[in-house]
């Protein structure tokens, strides 16, 4: 008994040390911007892996994504960070307008924040596994959103925490923003594909994707 729960101590001490890795290394790659995309996509690529418990090794199996996925990641990153930022936009002009103008504005922020959401969830997920058109890819990222909606949901919960804990340990933010700073991507990639295993796990069972399948 004692060994089981010292090797799953064990366990939950090497998952945590190896999202901390990942969420590093997406950072470094994110820092160019234009590698935002495929910076992602190989995050959820090790993240998956984390999560079934497939053999792999973080570093080389970021860079195999990555690499992977360079070409069709750049312009889906380029789109979500565009959507990201035009949602910001939005908000920030709706604060400053009153009326319908600013009703509006708060209207057309909030489903650009929608769209941008479901990409940074959902479309690198699958860029990380399948390899499709940048049409299908949209299509395919959209319908699972709409079908599996306590995904997006439980993100946008996560996201809601780093400011929650600022305001309840202030005098602490020093410690609470770098914690946050290593694992601000790695923590949600390990909840959504935690959530999408089953469904997509459905999907490939059938077939549909297999043809498609990334190494």
């Amino acid at each position: 008994m004692k060994i089981e729960t010292s090797q799953q101590i064990f366990d939950v001490i090497e998952t945590i040390c190896d999202l901390v890795l990942v969420n590093l290394l997406w950072i470094i790659f994110c820092i160019p911007v234009i590698t935002i995309g495929p910076a992602t996509a190989a995050m959820h690529y090790v993240v998956r892996k984390i999560v079934v418990g497939d053999g792999y090794k973080v570093f080389k199996s970021f860079m195999h994504s990555f690499s992977q996925n360079l070409k069709q990641g750049i312009p889906v990153g380029l789109l979500t960070v565009g959507l990201t930022f035009l949602c910001f936009v939005d908000f920030y002009v709706a604060i400053h307008l009153t009326g319908w103008m600013s009703i509006a504005c708060w209207a057309i922020g909030l489903l650009t924040a929608l769209i941008a959401l479901d990409l940074w969830v959902v479309a690198f997920a699958l860029l990380a596994r399948y390899q499709m058109a940048f049409s299908q890819l949209m299509k395919d990222t959209f319908l699972l959103a709409m079908a599996h909606p306590l995904i997006i949901v439980a993100n946008i919960g996560l996201l809601a925490i780093l400011p929650v804990l600022c305001l309840i340990f202030n005098p602490f933010i020093t410690y609470v923003i770098p914690v946050a700073l290593v694992t601000i991507g790695a923590i949600p990639g390990y909840v959504t594909e935690r959530m999408l295993r089953r469904p997509l796990a459905k999907l490939e069972q059938s077939g549909k994707d297999d043809d498609n399948l990334q190494s």
